[in-house]
């Protein structure tokens, strides 16, 4: 073992520091395996009880389905003109 630790220690002077950092992590999982680089989540991810949607937030008479035609847009829009007048 002591030429491989001989090279890795040549290997690890003649590396950047990004690959040393590398290397050393590496070294240390091989070295200590009980420890680990790895941490836990920070917040337990709540899954259930999704946000409820408020049907109140969709206009009446709103469809998802259908795309009104231009004669009804302008229906629509023809009917809530004369309803605002009070003729």
């Amino acid at each position: 073992m002591t030429n491989e630790i001989e090279a890795l220690w040549k290997l690890f002077q003649s590396l950047d520091i990004v690959w040393k950092r590398a290397l050393k992590s590496k070294v240390l999982e091989l070295a200590y395996p009980a420890t680990s680089s790895m941490w836990p989540p920070p917040d337990i991810v709540k899954t259930k009880g999704g946000v409820k949607s408020n049907k109140d937030k969709v206009p009446k008479g709103y469809n998802v389905y259908h795309y009104p035609s231009y004669r009804e847009n302008v229906n629509n829009e023809y009917s809530n003109s004369q309803g605002t007048k009070g003729i």
